[in-house]
């Protein structure tokens, strides 16, 4: 297998034409470092829209190539050796998990991190995606009935979304999943009147894993979990899994629009979390990723 040697791969945006090279996860894909350094990569991932917005927003004035490698430990063992051999034209993006958490959430030089666990986190961080929802009505009582709504669900369910995501990073310590990352829809629930979370089913998963442990996980007291947010924090596979559940809902039940594309709905997601970033310099997520932008080895 042909692998760029890092003077290789610090050359090659030059080779392509562009300003940087961002490699981030997803895509259809995974592939491992020695396969990205050989020139693999997938073109299309939800992943890469969700980059190519803010890379428009904090770094407008660049041409980039994006590159997405599926697996998140390739995208961060790259991210080191690009800090480790001074590989300079290629930046990486990733999701940033419970790394704030498990370990001091230090930047590394050359990456970029979501402000939520993942991308998905922080397109579902306002409810823009269900209040344009609202707009497709004329009627007011309409309107108001579907913002009363998903309102209703969201409130409702915040601590059960609580609770899983503390559980889940509990048996993170032991290396177990919770919630299943390709299965998110596992811990939610439709039912005539609303969708909600099953914490007791999660529950029980939960305590089975922990009996079926052969030594001990440090007293859940001791974690840093309790400044874990739920929408913040809670797996984003999960959240989006909920957030999409609840939108399709509002579709059927209140709109009369019965199959509704999960891709479109995400698309959508990122357009609108992009447009309340431009539009909202003062929030916590936007000083987050101008920081971590000023962090980058660019210029804007």
């Amino acid at each position: 297998m042909f692998i760029r040697t890092p003077q290789g791969l610090s050359n090659l945006n030059k080779f392509l034409e562009v300003d940087i090279i961002v490699f981030v996860e997803g895509g259809t894909h995974s592939y491992s470092l020695d396969e990205a350094m050989s020139g693999k990569f997938n073109d299309e991932a939800m992943d890469i829209k969700f980059w190519e917005g803010l890379f428009s927003i904090f770094a407008p004035r660049k041409r980039v190539e994006f590159r997405a490698l599926g697996s998140c430990y390739t995208v961060r063992r790259l991210a080191r050796k690009i800090l480790e051999e001074n590989i300079t034209g290629v930046v990486c993006a990733t999701d940033r998990d419970y790394d704030n958490y498990f370990w001091s959430g230090k930047q590394i030089s050359g990456c970029i991190t979501t402000w939520g666990y993942s991308w998905e986190n922080d397109v579902c961080s306002s409810d823009k995606m269900f209040r344009e929802l609202s707009h497709f009505s004329q009627k007011q009582n309409e309107k108001t009935d579907i913002i009363n709504f998903y309102s209703k669900i969201l409130e409702k369910e915040k601590n059960s979304i609580r609770k899983i995501m503390f559980m889940d990073y509990v048996l993170l310590c032991a290396g177990i999943h919770l919630i299943p990352r390709e299965k998110p829809r596992k811990y939610i629930v439709e039912s005539h009147i609303g969708i909600f979370c099953n914490y007791k089913l999660a529950f029980k998963k939960y305590k089975d894993e922990r009996r079926n442990l052969k030594f001990s996980i440090v007293n859940s007291r001791n974690f840093q979990a309790k400044n874990l947010i739920h929408n913040k924090d809670v797996c984003g596979h999960f959240l989006m899994e909920f957030y999409f559940m609840i939108y399709c809902k509002i579709m059927r039940d209140k709109l009369n629009i019965p199959n509704t594309r999960k891709d479109l709905f995400m698309l959508n997601a990122i357009k609108l979390f992009n447009e309340d970033l431009r539009s909202n310099s003062t929030s916590e997520l936007y000083f987050h990723y101008r920081e971590q932008f000023k962090n980058l080895r660019i210029d804007s």
